[in-house]
């Protein structure tokens, strides 16, 4: 189902957001980053690696300037770091960490400081319609909106996996990814500061969590059926939803 799973993107519900929102920009560094840390992690050559990890500390930065929820939304990647540490390359960890530091350094250079601009950010949502939206109620919300945006097959392939521990992040790269995707869901729900729209603001959780699905699709037939029932949802979703974005 690997191979099926950019069609299993390209038919998720999540498109409709795609063409749609800033957000998806956002979602395609953040893509990016989790692509290369891999890239990092598997690597055969030391040099390679670096340079993946280099790479993937520079879209990482660039990621923490495009939206303050990137600490979370870059859980993917810390999937391949927490695999790389313990693993004690800690030359890789050294290049991420100077990639990020170089984006950083260049913007506080130009005078943005970047912990000022989250103060002010927080600032302002807290004085926005937030403070009026039960955080209870939009836990639930969220987590209907982003089931929503991934459509049914990988949900279903989460529920598997915590049912019946099919993936074990120590032994599955894939199984690691997504568990770090959705300790990055959890943290995001639990903070607060996701009160409603995160069918667009967690648009980047959408690609790595729609990889979920992989292991269900073991036979032809059951890789059509994902197909097309996330195309089912994408298009009814089409038909009775009207988004802003």
């Amino acid at each position: 189902m690997l191979d099926k799973s950019p069609c299993l993107l390209e038919l998720s519900p999540g498109v409709l957001i795609f063409a749609t929102s800033m957000d998806a920009l956002i979602m395609g560094v953040v893509a990016l980053c989790a692509l290369l840390a891999v890239l990092a992690y598997t690597s055969q050559s030391q040099t390679g690696a670096i340079s993946f990890g280099l790479a993937a500390g520079l879209s990482a930065g660039a990621a923490l300037y495009l939206s303050y929820g990137a600490p979370l939304l870059l859980a993917p990647a810390g999937a391949s770091a927490i695999a790389l540490l313990r693993q004690r390359r800690f030359a890789i960890i050294a290049a991420m960490l100077a990639g990020v530091g170089m984006v950083v350094g260049v913007f506080t250079g130009a005078g943005f400081w970047i912990l000022d601009g989250l103060e002010l950010t927080r600032a302002a949502y807290q004085a926005g319609i937030s403070t009026r939206r039960p955080a209870g109620l939009f836990f639930w919300l969220n987590l209907g909106a982003l089931t929503a945006m991934i459509g049914p097959m990988p949900l279903a392939g989460v529920a598997a996996w915590l049912q019946q521990h099919r993936w074990r992040p120590t032994h599955s790269p894939l199984g690691g990814i997504v568990a770090m995707t959705l300790v990055g869901v959890l943290a995001a729900n639990l903070s607060g500061l996701s009160k409603g729209e995160v069918e667009r603001i967690w648009l980047p959780f959408v690609p790595v969590l729609t990889l979920a699905a992989a292991p269900l699709a073991a036979s032809r037939t059951v890789a059509r059926t994902a197909l097309g029932l996330q195309l089912a949802v994408a298009v009814g979703l089409q038909i009775v939803w009207r988004s802003p974005w």
